[in-house]
């Protein structure tokens, strides 16, 4: 009777369990990773999933405007918006690169080019079933074309030319040097002009542009009959600017010869602290001093008789020397200068000296000397006399 009792208590228990649950008393409800929707705002929208995204495999090769391959080239591929993973690769010797990437937009940036090559952001679209994708870029390298000469920016080059084979070149810092040419069959154009060998097998061709700034260009053909091995060699003219012609004696008379459209430089080192002037009669000068050591400048002379500039004892100091007008047709310009401290040197005066009991051997002096001291001429002369001791001296200070 007793068990009796006991079974029928606990039917009881869970029928009334089986009622609350039924009722919704405290119900839970809980999701499964299988569910995909939700009801927010009594609306079913889709939830997220953790399933990776689709990869494509992508292949990039990266080659110039004529086909071929750049090798070595270090791309990086950047999501256009800014947000996911990004790879930086490098190019193998058929210029292609492999990566997977999830589907969507991507830059594709040029780290690393050889040298003279040009390569612009590309964008790619990446998806499933792309075709590999050809990245041009731009090869500048110097083939000795006339789209893509030589460049010869130090004082030499040295080319392999074959034969009848005409080569283009581009001079940085030509201006007022002079192009040389070893070769019995080489032949230079320049400006229109054709240049051949003299006597020696050599050829030299003044360069001439506007401006140190400018560059020049020649071409040279091979006119021999197998490969030659051919050197150029740029030579600084006397008076170029990285060959200034030294002043040696302020107060001397200098005439430069001035290129067309040209200059000419000269150097000194200031010997006292003051002002240092160049004088010119010249109506064609158009001088300028530079100070080299202070970074300070005159203006040009523009035909006015003299220039100045404020110099400190051991300054070094360029005299830049150009022309206004002049001959158009003459190859050079003639402008004659003086330079001097705190102004035009004093001409020299006649010294009459009166010599007590000596006989002049001679109408003329034994020597002459003269120095400069304190930026004055002075002059000793010396004669033969009879008299005891035989020399006398006379000197003067203008």
């Amino acid at each position: 009777m007793k068990q009796f009792r006991l079974i029928a208590a606990l039917l009881v228990l869970l029928l009334s369990v089986m009622a609350f649950v039924a009722c919704n008393g405290g119900q839970t409800t809980e999701s499964t990773p299988s569910d995909t929707t939700a009801e927010v705002n009594g609306a079913a929208t889709e939830t997220p999933t953790d399933a990776p995204a689709h990869k494509v495999e992508v292949t990039l090769t990266v080659k110039d405007q004529e086909g071929n391959p750049m090798a070595e080239a270090v791309l990086t591929i950047l999501p256009a918006n800014g947000e996911g993973e990004s790879a930086t690769l490098t190019a193998d010797s058929e210029g292609t690169v492999k990566v997977s990437l999830p589907e969507g937009e991507y830059t594709v940036r040029f780290d690393v080019l050889p040298e003279y090559v040009l390569g612009i952001d590309t964008t790619i679209t990446v998806a499933a079933g792309m075709e590999p994708v050809v990245l041009e870029v731009t090869d500048n390298t110097p083939n000795g074309s006339e789209e893509r000469p030589f460049v010869i920016n130090e004082d030499s080059l040295t080319v392999t030319v074959p034969a009848g084979v005409t080569y283009h070149f581009t001079l940085f810092g030509g201006y007022n040097r002079t192009l040389h040419v070893t070769d019995a069959g080489a032949e230079i154009l320049f400006r229109d002009e054709t240049y051949t060998p003299d006597e020696n097998g050599s050829i030299a061709v003044r360069i001439i542009t506007d401006s140190p700034r400018d560059h020049a260009y020649v071409a040279i053909t091979n006119k021999n009959g197998d490969t030659r091995e051919i050197t150029l060699t740029l030579v600084s003219d006397p008076g170029a600017m990285d060959n200034p012609i030294v002043i040696e004696q302020p107060g001397e008379t200098i005439t430069a010869k001035v290129p067309q459209d040209g200059m000419v430089y000269y150097k000194w080192t200031a010997t006292a602290t003051g002002t240092v002037t160049v004088l010119s009669s010249d109506t064609i000068n158009n001088i300028s001093l530079n100070n080299l050591t202070t970074s300070q400048v005159s203006d040009f002379s523009n035909g006015a008789e003299s220039v100045s500039l404020d110099v400190n004892e051991g300054d070094e100091i360029t005299v830049v020397v150009s022309v206004l007008g002049g001959d158009k047709q003459a190859e050079y310009n003639e402008v004659s200068f003086k330079l001097s401290m705190g102004g035009e040197e004093a001409e020299p005066e006649t010294l009459t000296v009166e010599l007590e009991n000596c006989t002049i051997s001679s109408s003329l002096p034994l020597f002459e000397s003269h120095f400069t001291t304190a930026d004055k001429p002075v002059w000793t002369i010396w004669w033969i006399c009879s008299v005891t001791p035989p020399f006398k001296t006379a000197s003067r200070s203008p």
